[in-house]
């Protein structure tokens, strides 16, 4: 059908056609051509299908139809150039989703990557038995990605012009064409200008010498007068041909320069949404690696004979982690000479500390040994935020409000004992992504006692008459 444009309205994103007295109303982004040229009056040919517009496209003259010709097309759209460019990036995030990690296991890999790698050699370099395979394969995981990251970040380094030439402009064969032969035009204007100068003043100075010949019927002036034609005609079809490709190259500059509008927008709308998509999916990845990689590494070192004998001799305060050992660290250094990138240390040790909170219940029958427990741990690091308590019951009714990590209890608490106890708090907390890790206070018990204490996925046995630096020991490597 053919038709008329009767009314377009940009706020609405809504357009109208008008044909045989008859109006149709249509969505603009079915609109087939540049958006620019949809105006009222504009003569359209368009295809209906249950009453509603499908298609539609302006109607073209024969002047239309041959300028159409000429018009740059694109061979690959924004979206599958920006797909092909971000195409091993989006691989990676597929294969290592994470969206169903807890936000909460994961550390901020950017700031902690320099001091992790530093925490890991010197700790090798104190027992060489600390890296186990599981280790070494979540340091090469951790340091592949990280690699892969730096090459995403230079690709999206470039501002979003030429980062729209890089993937777009330069994956369109009209387009480079069309550069080329913008190039060359450029050359022969250059060219030939630089030839029609010396020719013009070339022409005026055989002219003067053809006015100054007196006698018009010698073979003197007939021969200075072909002469001069010769050089006019020369000249005139120069000027001509530089003023041809200097509208050529209007037009073909207009065509590029049109082809480059007609796609921008587009391709502004698809990169920058998904570059800014890719990064945070990479950096969240990135941080939940970073927290499996530090979390192995002090697993590993605080069941290193070699290493916890080294926190003692260096009277290194705190549990077995990064910040207790990045607090050892910058305890050397002088503040007064402190260089930029030991001044973030210090700011790595603020993000360290706001994230390390660790929240201790302890339940005991016995409400002074409790207090007790308390002060040591406390002692042991300021982070951690222990409660004391011998009241089981109302510690279930405030468990999904307040999760604690870690939960130290006896066996034997006031109206109910450890495995009941333990077996409501977990089906209270079912679901809940955070783990809390359950330490049991027990003397000497019988073969049957253990297995149940096993069957009860307790993770941690404490003897109930430690010592207070025994205590203090056990907590480290707990927490």
């Amino acid at each position: 059908m053919f038709g008329k444009i009767s009314n377009v309205n940009k706020i609405t994103k809504r357009a109208k056609v008008e044909s045989e007295g008859n109006n149709y109303f249509f969505d603009l982004k079915i609109w087939h051509g540049n958006l620019d040229i949809l105006k009222k009056g504009l003569e359209v040919e368009f295809e209906i299908e249950k009453g509603r517009v499908v298609t539609i496209k302006e109607l073209l003259s024969d002047a239309r139809k041959k300028e159409a010709e000429n018009e740059i097309k694109a061979t690959i759209n924004p979206q599958e150039c920006i797909n092909r460019y971000f195409g091993d990036t989006e691989a990676t995030i597929e294969s290592l989703n994470i969206d169903d990690a807890d936000p909460k296991n994961g550390i901020d890999f950017l700031k902690m990557k320099r001091f992790m790698i530093t925490a890991y050699n010197d700790l090798f370099e104190l027992d060489s038995a600390l890296v186990d395979k599981e280790l070494d394969e979540a340091k090469h995981e951790l340091t592949t990605l990280n690699k892969e990251y730096d090459v995403f970040r230079r690709k999206i380094k470039y501002p979003i012009k030429y980062a729209f030439e890089k993937i777009f402009l330069n994956s369109q064969p009209d387009y480079l064409k069309a550069q080329d032969d913008l190039e060359h035009i450029t050359s022969q204007i250059r060219i030939y200008s630089q030839r029609e100068r010396p020719l013009g003043r070339r022409l005026k100075e055989k002219e003067e010498q053809l006015d100054k010949i007196t006698n018009k019927n010698s073979n003197e002036y007939r021969k200075q007068e072909q002469l001069v034609k010769d050089l006019r005609k020369r000249y005139v079809d120069i000027i001509h041909y530089i003023s041809q490709q200097k509208e050529m190259h209007i037009k073909l500059k207009d065509r590029i320069e049109g082809f480059k509008d007609a796609h921008f927008r587009e391709f502004v709308t698809v990169y920058e949404p998904l570059s800014k998509y890719l990064e945070k999916k990479l950096i969240k990845i990135l941080n939940a690696k970073a927290y499996k990689f530090d979390t192995l590494l002090w697993n590993r070192a605080k069941l290193s004979k070699i290493i916890r004998q080294f926190f003692m001799d260096s009277g290194i305060e705190g549990t077995y982690n990064s910040k207790t050992f990045l607090k050892y660290y910058l305890r050397t250094l002088d503040k007064d000479k402190l260089t930029t990138e030991n001044r973030e240390l210090f700011e790595l040790l603020h993000y360290l500390e706001s994230i390390s909170k660790k929240d201790v219940l302890i339940i005991k029958n016995n409400i002074e040994s409790a207090q007790r427990l308390k002060y040591l741990i406390e002692n042991l690091d300021r982070d951690i935020r222990v409660t004391a308590t011998f009241d089981p019951l109302e510690t279930l009714k405030t468990s999904l409000s307040n999760i604690p990590d870690v939960i130290l209890l006896d066996y034997n608490i006031r109206t109910t004992n450890a495995f009941d106890y333990i077996r409501k708090y977990r089906e209270i907390c079912q679901g809940n992504k955070k783990k809390t890790i359950f330490g049991l206070f027990i003397k000497e018990s019988s073969p049957e006692f253990l297995k149940e204490i096993r069957k009860m996925k307790i993770d941690y046995l404490l003897d109930i008459n430690a010592t207070d630096q025994e205590f203090v020991d056990k907590i480290r490597e707990i927490l």
